[in-house]
């Protein structure tokens, strides 16, 4: 399967670092592997600091892998093979920061009619499912802002072929979105936030279409929250957080009075728990377990791509007969992970995440300004009271003139008078701009 990693670029560190890091992940294969140097990198990208040219050669390395997976040297795959594969692809793609003004993307696609692939361009269009407005845009900075990613088909004259949309799992630390994502991860089905507030977003983009939705992780719960939206025809989870607790939610009751019911596939890696008992509750959905012969780190295991293994095995899960022990024990355990889950975000992460983080990046930020503000009221203290008066409505106006520049542009976005500005992850120029070494 050498397919997978031609025609990738080795003309720079960082696309040879790519380049390497795809062959493990799509062969499990220790072949090249990455010296200690280029460990180090790939290891501050993903804890220390965030890599934008690193990111950028993953990103053209999965672009390639899609462009192989199109063209006629991989027929010798299965088609569901492919598939799965093609599937762990569009999953990942989130996670390198997807470009609206980069070239079209190029993505197989199954054509029913001549029983064949083809390589079909897609444009890329973010939807931003953070809030846009509010007290959340006003605490927020630029790269906890989370996106979904929705791929439209520029050849318009085809009727057949759907829309994609794409959401992503909590990314790495350095990641978009990471802190966003993990406080997200707190509410009653992983993610379930992050709908609600990019509500709008997702309608105003889902509206007159036909949409096949893909997610791993966190994504992947979202995008099984999707069951009974009109549009979405198809939904592929990879390896979907926590979604036990989609029986706790009206979805089930949902599901069954649904007349046209998409085409839902879950799949779970060999090491991932598999929740089989809800085939009892949603029967048409096929869950699948994906697993390999091969060795693999337990680090690793869970983001390797075992469809790509020449011994991968896929097997349908069977409905594990859900008997009123097992109800009693799910629905103890449900029960406790969600009183113990709302606990801590309301007591902890809820006021650091709205009061005491905020005030602390203030504090940080401006440092200086904090300074002088404590000076003219300790010197009002200080000083006889003749002077106090005058510091004190000194040191009052110049922090309010101060203020009222800085927060000018926050405060237009609290109350909804200024539209979000474009995120910086979504800037090509910050990438180029970047010393490549």
């Amino acid at each position: 399967m050498t397919f997978f990693t031609q025609g990738i670029c080795e003309t720079s560190k960082p696309e040879r670092i790519a380049k390497k890091f795809l062959q493990r992940l799509f062969m499990a294969s220790d072949k090249d592997a990455l010296d200690r140097q280029e460990i180090w990198r790939l290891f501050r990208a993903i804890i220390v600091k965030r890599d934008p040219v690193l990111m950028a050669a993953f990103r053209k390395g999965l672009r390639q892998v899609l462009k192989n997976l199109g063209e006629s040297n991989s027929e010798a795959l299965p088609a569901e093979t492919k598939k799965d594969i093609i599937a762990y692809i569009l999953c990942l793609l989130p996670h390198t920061e997807l470009k609206p003004s980069e070239p079209m993307y190029e993505i197989p696609t199954w054509n029913s009619s001549k029983s064949a692939w083809e390589l079909l361009t897609y444009k890329v269009n973010p939807i931003e499912l953070t809030s846009t407005w509010g007290p959340e845009a006003f605490v927020m900075l630029d790269h906890e802002r989370v996106f979904a990613y929705g791929l439209e088909p520029q050849d318009k004259a085809r009727t057949d072929i759907d829309s994609i949309l794409l959401f992503k799992g909590i990314p790495v630390p350095t990641g978009q979105g990471f802190a966003t994502q993990w406080f997200a991860e707190g509410f009653s089905t992983p993610g379930s936030w992050l709908l609600y507030t990019g509500y709008a977003s997702l309608q105003t983009w889902l509206k007159d279409k036909s949409v096949s939705v893909y997610g791993a992780g966190q994504g992947g719960s979202k995008a099984c929250s999707l069951i009974d939206n009109p549009a979405v025809k198809r939904i592929y989870a990879y390896n979907p957080s926590n979604l036990g607790v989609l029986t706790r939610t009206e979805l089930p009751s949902t599901w069954s009075k649904l007349e046209s019911k998409p085409e839902v596939s879950i799949v779970f890696q060999h090491n991932e728990r598999v929740y089989s008992y809800l085939k009892n509750i949603f029967p048409e959905w096929h869950i699948f377990r994906l697993s390999a012969s091969q060795r693999t780190n337990p680090w690793m295991g869970s983001m390797l791509c075992h469809a790509a293994h020449a011994s991968a095995q896929k097997t349908e899960v069977n409905a594990e007969p859900l008997t009123p022990e097992i109800h009693r024990q799910w629905a103890f355990y449900l029960m406790g992970h969600q009183i113990l889950r709302h606990l801590a975000f309301g007591l902890f992460a809820l006021p650091c995440r709205f009061v005491v983080l905020p005030f602390v990046r203030a504090l940080i930020r401006h440092q200086t300004e904090a300074l002088v503000i404590s000076l003219f009221v300790l010197a009002g203290m200080m000083f006889p009271s003749i002077f106090a008066a005058p510091l004190g409505i000194a040191a009052v106006v110049w922090a309010s003139l101060y203020l009222a520049g800085k927060l000018s542009d926050p405060l237009q976005r609290l109350l909804n008078f200024a539209p979000a500005p474009e995120a910086d992850c979504h800037q090509v120029e910050l990438e180029v701009n970047q010393p490549v070494v």
